[in-house]
């Protein structure tokens, strides 16, 4: 006679944090409460791959740094990791440990890391600029370039936390919302504050 000892782990599901799709709706990413990501295939909703969530990241928000899909459809490339045009997919991870991450989705690890020395608490992507709602007041501007993360403005400060932004399709303005109840409009190219109410 046999024997077999069995262990049962208890799960615990994790909440999500942050979700983004890619350009071309081939892929959701899925940030987890624990900070892990997953990548899923939209269409069958197969999982792709799990980066393990690392407690020194405290992710907030999740983004696919990409060019448009163009009018084509075939795919040169059949990994859906990559892009239709044969391009590695970008994906960018901001939280409130201060850190903006690249992740590399071939090796499972952090690519390219930045520190702006304050907790992001929201972040919005356009084209290859990334806005970063801080905890300092600020509203900063990185760039993602091909091998590396950059900080190209510090600005648009004030004295509240800087809690929730958005940014104008032609990234002349970006608007903040902040933690005294105030929203505030800035222009990118003065860093003025050129509109601002509170409740």
């Amino acid at each position: 006679m046999n024997y077999e000892s069995l262990r049962f782990a208890h799960f615990q599901p994790q909440a999500v944090e942050a979700m983004a799709l890619t350009a071309d709706r081939e892929l959701l990413a899925v940030a987890r409460e624990n900070n892990a990501i997953e990548i899923w295939l939209r269409e069958t909703w197969v999982q792709l791959l799990v980066i393990p969530g690392n407690k020194n990241c405290a992710i907030r928000r999740i983004h696919w740094v990409e060019k448009h899909p163009t009018a084509s459809s075939d795919r040169k490339e059949a990994n859906p990791l990559f892009s239709r045009q044969g391009e590695a997919r970008r994906l960018v991870t901001t939280g409130l440990n201060g850190v903006v991450l690249e992740w590399d989705l071939l090796t499972h690890q952090a690519k390219v890391k930045l520190s702006v020395n304050t907790a992001i608490w929201d972040s919005k992507v356009v084209g290859k600029n990334l806005y970063l709602a801080c905890e300092d007041g600020s509203i900063k501007t990185v760039r993602v370039k091909k091998d590396s993360i950059e900080l190209t403005r510090t600005g648009m400060r004030s004295e509240a936390r800087c809690l929730s932004l958005e940014v104008s399709r032609d990234q002349r303005f970006v608007y903040g919302g902040y933690a005294d109840s105030s929203v505030r409009k800035w222009s990118v190219d003065t860093l003025h504050c050129d509109l601002h109410f509170l409740k």
